[in-house]
């Protein structure tokens, strides 16, 4: 193992996405459809955007649920809080993406983020609270029905045939 190579890549995970997708192990989200030719240095934050945009749009679909006059919940800007990528270690707003200043940016991230109290307050729910996501009725366990013909297998025809033991069956088509 050439530990080299292997340190040079953690340190570049664009490298990494590069090669995956030259090699066939990795590809953009709407690779179907996108005419544009693939930007191999930036793959991971492209689909990183096209997944940010999704959750943008449900989000506000959400938002159009509210009731008038109560805040509206926004995704962060791809740029806020970043720890890899082109934006890591840099300051930015987290809803309009504006650059902030040290000392600004420390009081966005206070306001922002959860703080210590909210984590464990987050803890002792999950802990305490055997309820705190309703559970789901009316779905039966996965696992219980292990070997039952699906749904979507009993529109199939069937046909029989003899294996080469000499025994009778029938699969699904």
């Amino acid at each position: 193992m050439d530990f080299e190579l292997l340190r040079f890549i953690r340190h570049r995970p664009f490298f990494v996405a590069h090669w995956a997708y030259v090699w066939g192990v990795k590809g953009r989200y709407d690779e179907p459809k996108n005419e544009q030719a693939p930007d191999l240095d930036d793959l991971n934050d492209y689909n990183r955007n096209l997944y940010r945009n999704e959750v943008a749009g449900l989000i506000e679909r959400f938002n159009g649920s509210l009731k008038a006059g109560q805040a509206k919940l926004y995704a962060p800007n791809i740029k806020f809080n970043r720890e890899i990528g082109r934006w890591k270690g840099q300051k930015f707003h987290a809803q309009t993406g504006e650059p902030l200043g040290d000392r600004a940016y420390e009081e966005h991230l206070q306001e922002n983020m959860p703080s210590a109290a909210d984590k464990k307050l987050l803890l002792e729910i999950i802990a305490n609270e055997k309820k705190w996501i309703a559970e789901k009725t009316g779905a039966r366990d996965p696992l219980a029905s292990i070997g039952e013909v699906r749904k979507s297998l009993s529109i199939c025809e069937s046909k029989s045939f003899t294996t080469e033991e000499g025994t009778e069956t029938q699969e699904a088509w």
